[in-house]
Order: C-alpha cells, then structure tokens, then sequence
C-alpha cells in the first residue's frame, strides 16, 4: 500500500511526493497562500529578507466516499508588491477539493471565487451514511499590503454540499 505525501512549496504550489520523497506531481495554480508569518511586524520589514509565510492547511477527508482520501485547500489570490516581496494582500479566494488520479491531483469541485480573504475551513459530514457534507469556512474583508491594517472582522458561511444526481 503506497502512501503519498502532500506539500505547499515556498512558491504555492500543491506537490505530491512518493513515499521516498520524489516528486510525482505540482500543480501549476497556486494554493494555500496566506497572510501569516514567522516573526514580527519589525522582522517582516526589517530584517527578514524573505518572509517564512504559513500556509492554510491541508485537509484529507474521503469527501465521495470512495475509501480514498481527498485534498480540501483554500485558493487565496496572492499578490505582492513589485520591489517589496514581504507585503503580500488577496484579491479574492475560493476553496478547491481535489482527487489523486491517474497521477495527479484533479479537481473535484471548486466554489464561487469571493472577494474576500479565507482564513481557515473545515469540512463536515452530517450524516456518516450520506455523500453529503458541509463545507464551514471563515473570511476576512481583504487588507491592503501593510501587515497593520488588517481587518477586525469576519464572517462564517456554512455551504451544504449534495451529490450530483446521475
């Protein structure tokens, strides 16, 4: 039984690695940017000449209960400011679920693009005997490209996802 991990490299991009690390996949979209960073305001502007970002997190869940497990990310749009690669801000997000198949990872679904930043998600299953599931994710009104101005706010949306009827 092989196991496969999988990674977001310091570029935003989803990779699938074998179990003796070779890489097998890399996504050409980015995934998994985020806001967060080791350090502080003062290490971020000043001496740090490459942030350590944090990526969201991965989530593994068997979301069409097929026995294997599928990646849940978050797609927040990352852009940066050209001669300044520490302040990063978001023009919008969505969340992504994906399958490994055929060597890759394939989309599954995809929600609207919103206009916000996604903090973080979870997804849910109401009924363990049902495909259905509920996918829970917290955003953020974006913020301009300096770390102190940063929303205070945000807001919780809950989405029941269905089967698509054959």
């Amino acid at each position: 039984n092989r196991q496969e991990v999988v990674a977001i490299n310091n570029r935003n991009h989803l990779q699938v690695y074998d179990d003796a690390g070779a890489l097998l996949w890399s996504s050409g979209d980015q995934f998994g940017a985020s806001s967060n960073y080791y350090g502080s305001i003062a290490a971020q502007s000043d001496e740090m000449k490459d942030s350590t970002f944090i990526s969201t997190r991965i989530i593994l869940d068997d979301l069409d209960r097929d026995g294997a497990k599928d990646i849940i990310i978050g797609k927040n749009r990352l852009q940066t400011v050209p001669l300044m690669p520490n302040l990063r801000y978001f023009e919008g997000s969505s969340i992504a679920a994906l399958k490994w198949t055929q060597g890759a990872l394939a989309p599954m679904w995809e929600t609207k693009k919103i206009a916000n930043y996604t903090v973080n998600y979870q997804v849910v299953h109401p009924d363990q005997d049902s495909k259905q599931l509920q996918l829970i994710f917290a955003e953020t009104e974006n913020s301009l490209p300096f770390a102190f101005w940063k929303s205070s706010s945000f807001y919780i949306n809950i989405h029941t996802l269905k089967p698509a009827q054959p």
